[in-house]
């Protein structure tokens, strides 16, 4: 089978088998929000009140749809108070609001005299994974490394460096969450200790962003890594909705693996 052949099946396999899988992104980032972890940033409401939140939001969520910089976003944002500002940030970081902020949101937005057009291209978990899409894409505002290490049995390992925004992993992952907020340093690295491959390890990353497995390239072993992705999600300790992931991961697997044969032979 040759290279092109191969990455045209791993294609087709991704698209036909490993669809996007609806896990608590949203309530993820909500709670990111709501207990302000490692939040960088504060804002006065015009109530007198402090709302703590964190500017790669802002950056990604909102810049890029109001012809604003991000100071002169915050000077119309101390127009609002505290409610308005929290139903605005609900939907900068999850994508969706509930309904009973609804009217928070709207008065959040004439506060700040935008368009209420905004609220649509804000409003909706499309919109959010189109977002987070493009930071993952963005290597530059990545500010964390984990540190994988392969062929651990030898002497000198080699050592693979994977680039995320500290805010995704604490987000997304207890595990390494409660490894960075219980320190009391500043941490920008750490050791992945889940014993996976580096091509699983930067799957898992992928997917912290974007609710999807794959998609690969004819250079990765994705028959490996679908094998250690029952183990790292676990380890990682994601929050995943009740739909079994983990099965659909183990289905996928023997789906591929028999493609792989069919199609090996013809």
């Amino acid at each position: 089978m040759n290279r092109s052949s191969l990455l045209q099946q791993i294609q087709s396999f991704n698209k036909s088998d490993l669809l996007p899988v609806v896990d608590h992104v949203e309530e993820d980032f909500l709670e990111l929000f709501n207990n302000g972890w490692l939040s960088d940033s504060i804002i006065e409401s015009i109530d007198g009140e402090k709302v703590k939140f964190h500017k790669l939001f802002l950056e990604f969520r909102i810049l890029p749809k109001i012809k604003l910089t991000y100071e002169e976003l915050l000077v119309k944002m101390k127009d609002c108070d505290k409610s308005e500002l929290k139903a605005f940030f609900s939907v900068v970081y999850c994508g969706t609001i509930p309904f009973s902020q609804n009217m928070q949101l709207s008065k959040a937005i004439d506060s700040m005299k935008f368009d209420h057009s905004l609220i649509g291209k804000l409003n909706s978990r499309e919109s959010l994974n189109k977002d987070l899409l493009v930071m993952y894409r963005d290597e530059k505002s990545k500010d964390f490394t984990i540190i994988v290490e392969e062929d651990v049995d030898e002497e000198e390992p080699e050592v693979e460096e994977i680039k995320i925004h500290k805010l995704i992993l604490i987000a997304r992952s207890k595990t390494y969450r409660d490894l960075i907020l219980n320190v009391e340093e500043e941490v920008n690295e750490i050791k992945d200790y889940s014993g996976k491959s580096p091509e699983t390890i930067v799957t898992l990353v992928r997917y912290l962003y974007t609710s999807k497995i794959g998609p690969w390239t004819a250079d990765d072993d994705i028959e490996l890594i679908l094998q250690e992705m029952d183990d790292v999600l676990d380890y990682y300790q994601l929050n995943l909705s009740d739909v079994d992931l983990n099965r659909q991961i183990q289905q996928a697997e023997k789906n591929f693996t028999y493609k792989f044969k069919i199609r090996g032979k013809n």
